[in-house]
């Protein structure tokens, strides 16, 4: 009875020992799954890549409105748009310095926001402006680009100029206004295209945007939670990043100019604060946003939704940890009286370690970047982030596996000889 007790027990310690190392292997996998799952996560990873470069927009792009087809057979607007575009085609105007003609002309009373859309409809419908030209010359991040799709799937127009024209009549985008709350003569000469493209890059941007990504995530995944990014919230949000928002403003001026950092940290604070808050109520509420990008009817990505909620609550990465744990324990307890149990789990911890290591260092190695850059062209600015990722969870519990694995094994043979020797 003794001999099959013994015999039992080692053919189930055998068993458990192989589930506890897939377990081990599995855990810093579903870490990485559990911490990517998180909205600031998955919005720096998109930050550090080059997928904003290759966000896809149809050229040209039909524009919707979301009261219908619009009426360009206005005499005046019809002029402009004609001039506009027939500069833009030779060459004599970009896109931008368009956005600035109709600003101008907006705030002069040439031009309402009708006559805006109306303008900005006819220029994409021609074929000479697009949606990717249109919403980076407004300074719209492409990462919130579904913020101004209509139900159709095409550009709201109507969102992006009601976004457009809270802009014009803050100070925000008025530079004359915050040189002259910064001290500044009125002369200085602002590289805002260097502004704009740090902005979009700067981890203020990304604050604001991840903020407003866990709102809508949590809308998509049906975590009953307030919104965090408002009106009333953006400015705490956006308070520690003022003085990279400095940097970034003092960097774009003229070498010689003298900047006294706290009148331009004020002046920043005072356009933001005139201009975020309204800005930010015209976003769509984040439940709005998820039930428009997200088909509630479609069971697949229900399941889906309901797998990335139980994913971002953390259960997934404890209950592996405790299985883990439980299988330790009864490889040690089905080892008794001797302490050999600890040497079974130390040397499980230690293969996990090795093998963690070698795949830490493969998912580093530039033969695995050349197989999926030949496989998966155009992708690498989000795939080689995500494997940079995924080597740096796996080599700190490679480290942990292999030192506790160590300790286990040394640990068994001192008990050993330990209780030996007293026998």
């Amino acid at each position: 009875m003794k001999f099959l007790w013994k015999l039992f027990s080692r053919l189930l310690a055998s068993l458990l020992s192989i589930l506890l190392f897939l377990s081990l292997v599995l855990i810093p996998l579903i870490s990485f799954v559990t911490d990517t799952a998180k909205p600031e996560k998955i919005v720096d990873l998109i930050f550090s890549s080059s997928i904003l470069r290759q966000f896809p927009c149809p050229d040209p792009h039909r524009v919707l409105l979301s009261n219908g087809t619009v009426d360009t057979d206005v005499d005046t607007e019809q002029a402009l748009t004609n001039m506009l575009r027939d500069l833009l085609c030779s060459g004599e105007i970009t896109v931008g310095e368009i956005i600035d003609t109709l600003k101008d002309k907006l705030n002069r009373g040439e031009l309402d926001v009708a006559g805006l859309t109306r303008a900005l409809q006819s220029l994409i419908d021609s074929g000479e402006v697009n949606a990717e030209a249109l919403l980076e010359k407004f300074g719209v991040p492409l990462s919130l680009y579904q913020a101004f799709l209509s139900a159709e799937g095409s550009l709201d127009i109507d969102a992006l100029v009601e976004t457009f024209t809270v802009l014009i009549s803050s100070d925000l985008l008025d530079m004359d206004v915050l040189l002259e709350e910064a001290g500044l003569s009125a002369d200085t000469e602002i590289n805002t295209e260097r502004i704009m493209k740090k902005l979009a890059k700067s981890s203020a941007a990304k604050a604001l945007i991840s903020t407003y990504a866990e709102d809508v995530l949590n809308a998509a995944t049906g975590i009953e939670e307030a919104p965090t990014l408002t009106a009333d919230t953006v400015l705490d949000i956006l308070q520690p990043h003022l003085e990279e928002l400095v940097t970034i403003v003092a960097d774009s001026l003229p070498d010689n100019t003298a900047v006294d950092r706290h009148k331009l940290e004020k002046a920043i604070h005072k356009a933001a604060s005139a201009a975020l808050p309204p800005l930010i109520d015209t976003l769509p509420p984040a439940r709005e946003l998820a039930d428009k990008v997200i088909d509630r009817n479609d069971p697949t990505l229900s399941a889906a939704m309901d797998i990335l909620r139980f994913i971002r609550s953390g259960h997934l990465k404890t209950a592996a940890i405790c299985i883990a744990v439980l299988l330790a324990l009864l490889i040690f307890l089905l080892r008794l009286p001797s302490f050999s149990g600890l040497r079974w789990v130390g040397s499980e911890a230690i293969s996990s370690a090795l093998l963690l290591g070698a795949l830490s260092f493969f998912l580093q190695t530039q033969y695995l970047r050349d197989i999926l850059s030949s496989a998966a062209a155009g992708a690498e600015g989000l795939i080689f982030p995500l494997l940079f990722e995924l080597s740096a969870t796996f080599l700190p519990f490679a480290v942990i596996y292999g030192v506790s694995g160590l300790v286990l094994v040394v640990s068994s043979k001192i008990l050993n000889a330990v209780f030996e020797d007293r026998d």
